[in-house]
């Protein structure tokens, strides 16, 4: 059914689907698509995202169907209001992009781009489950998109980020996933239930560094630790701008804390971590920062060959 009355049928659709050409694009949509053709061109990439419930709100609330239309420099969320149908635009440039989230919890899954000030403020996506392929497959496009990897050959799947004695759902999803390439150093942080602190649970955390980026896998759904769920993120190394270690006066409370830029934006992002864990989450920051070091210098060589 329909979220609300004087809503198009594109509001009915249900399924998620490739949509690069005019003929596959629904018509309210039309329009907006046209212009950005005339702007960027045939997309690289296209693909209808359908209206989603949000679960476990008393009153429905309902995400708005979308398009997203990846360019060469420029991704593009098109989207319904709720009230009019008119078509609103959301735009990033591949300069001003951080990285991207991709979330699966059985019934709720969303896709999150990070180009903003902190981690909420960067477009989050709803889809449904049964449609989760296309976006694992929009997630990968989009690793090659932010550096900027079109030369042939570069599809190829590099070696796995296998990493030895993780819980079998992260594992499984290195072993998915090897389009992040091999781990260079990585922190594992265990789910546990801190009984002195009346219960409070900590979720799974995996933070690993990967050739040209920093991949963070949780199974933290909301205030609890999914039995089945995982969330993928994936932030550009190029993007570091400061990577520290955060405590609180009383030594209860610790984070990492990673501060990424593009041209025009920024994005902070911190992972709680548990007390104890801090000899290693302290190594880890370490080798972000020498890896930073290392990909600047060989920017630079590479400049200066260019000039």
């Amino acid at each position: 059914m329909k979220p609300g009355t004087g809503m198009s049928n594109t509001w009915d659709y249900r399924f998620a689907f490739r949509a690069e050409r005019r003929d596959d694009v629904p018509v309210e949509f039309r329009s907006a698509y046209d212009r950005l053709l005339e702007a960027w061109g045939p997309p690289i990439f296209g693909l209808f995202s359908p209206a989603m419930e949000d679960p476990g709100f008393i009153i429905s609330r309902w995400h708005p169907p979308k398009l997203i239309l990846v360019f060469s420099e420029s991704l593009t969320v098109l989207s319904l209001d709720r009230q009019s149908d008119q078509v609103m635009t959301y735009e990033l440039n591949r300069r001003d992009s951080v990285g991207y989230g991709v979330a699966d919890f059985l019934l709720n899954c969303w896709l999150t781009l990070y180009p903003g000030a902190s981690p909420d403020s960067g477009m989050q996506i709803r889809f449904p489950s049964r449609a989760s392929q296309h976006y694992v497959e929009l997630a990968r496009l989009l690793l090659n998109w932010l550096e900027c990897q079109w030369e042939p050959g570069l599809n190829q799947d590099p070696p796995s980020c296998a990493i030895p004695g993780l819980p079998p759902k992260l594992s499984s999803c290195l072993e998915a996933h090897p389009e992040f390439g091999p781990a260079k150093e990585f922190f594992f942080q265990p789910a546990i239930e801190l009984r002195k602190t009346r219960g409070e649970k900590w979720a799974n955390l995996l933070l690993a560094i990967t050739p040209k980026g920093i991949v963070a896998l949780t199974d933290q759904y909301r205030r609890d630790c999914s039995p089945y769920g995982i969330e993928i993120t994936y932030l550009r190394l190029a993007r570091v701008r400061s990577v520290d270690w955060c405590e609180s006066s009383d030594g209860r409370r610790a984070a990492i804390e990673v501060h990424f830029g593009g041209v025009n934006t920024g994005l902070c992002q911190k992972w709680p971590i548990l007390p104890g864990l801090n000899p290693y989450a302290l190594r880890w920051i370490e080798a972000v920062k020498s890896q930073v070091k290392v990909m600047a210098k060989e920017h630079d060589r590479s400049a200066g060959l260019m000039g």
